[in-house]
């Protein structure tokens, strides 16, 4: 009969499988916050998103089930003594490309916006009605998103007013011959560091 002692593992064995099981348990944990995202806080939620966004997120581009119905873009137009000048996209009047992180802070505000005007949108006597609207967190995220970006990209510009609007751009259907595009115009801002109170 063999009396001799276990071998013991070497202990790079050992020290490689307690960081293994770490990596596992990191990883499903982060994966777990991602998945459950929509309940948790945001600081928890910003965690997960960090790590899962850029490997595992699929945000189906290529083999998406439906198209969306439309496009949004978030422009806006200033008057300067009066005159106002033409309509621009926010992000690019400033100078971003159309996929650069800034055009992807203003498809959210748009977004939002967006939902804003499908749910909070109504008409009185014909007339349209942009209280509920105006009084939204999402319309005041939009409306500051296109004065800062003035403020810093055009601020020789000394604006008198600012109007923001959303430029819907539909989706057209097979063998369509063009793009419709639809506007809904919201209510000028009055730039108070130009236009004070005598």
């Amino acid at each position: 009969m063999d009396l001799k002692p276990q071998s013991k593992s070497p202990k790079w064995i050992i020290a490689l499988s307690v960081f293994g099981l770490f990596i596992l348990v990191a990883h499903f944990s982060l994966t777990t916050l991602f998945n459950f995202r929509d309940f948790l806080p945001y600081k928890w939620r910003a965690i997960g998103d960090k790590y899962a966004f850029p490997t595992f997120h699929q945000d189906l581009k290529l083999f998406a089930p439906d198209l969306a119905m439309y496009n949004v873009e978030l422009e806006y137009r200033v008057a300067q003594n009066g005159s106002w000048n033409a309509w621009n996209d926010v992000s690019m009047a400033g100078g971003y490309e159309r996929c650069s992180r800034m055009e992807r802070i203003e498809q959210g505000f748009a977004g939002q916006l967006s939902w804003e005007v499908t749910n909070n949108l109504y008409s009185k006597n014909g007339v349209k009605q942009f209280d509920r609207i105006e009084s939204s967190t999402s319309y005041r995220n939009a409306l500051y998103f296109a004065v800062r970006m003035q403020d810093i990209y055009q601020a020789q510009e000394k604006f008198d007013s600012l109007q923001i609007r959303l430029n819907y751009r539909f989706t057209p259907a097979p063998k369509a011959d063009s793009t419709v595009y639809s506007y809904l115009e919201f209510p000028v801002y009055i730039n108070p560091k130009v236009n004070k109170p005598t």
